[in-house]
């Protein structure tokens, strides 16, 4: 029963890959060299946000506050985020 939970909760990001591909250019009729720079903008943005969002806790940490502290002072402002743009979507 976990294996079956566990396969459908991972198999649809593999759909969403290997179906949305093809997207840009059927929907858009955008070219490979197009598409190329808005995704390495995202993905870069999305690689310094992994590597340097553990550093902002850490130097809350190093001023003092404890751990649990530290991580939630950022990650609730920062995870409220999203929330804020999909409501302000909504009501505009």
């Amino acid at each position: 029963m976990v294996f079956l939970l566990g396969k459908f909760m991972t198999d649809g990001i593999w759909w969403f890959l290997f179906l949305v591909a093809g997207l840009p250019e059927k929907q858009f009729h955008m070219t490979t060299q197009e598409v190329m720079w808005p995704t390495f903008i995202v993905f870069g943005i999305a690689i310094i946000g992994s590597v340097f969002g553990g550093s902002i806790p850490m130097f809350f940490m190093n001023k003092g506050m404890n751990a649990y502290k530290a991580r939630m002072t950022f990650h609730v402002p920062y995870r409220s985020l999203p929330c804020y743009f999909i409501f302000d979507s909504i009501l505009w």
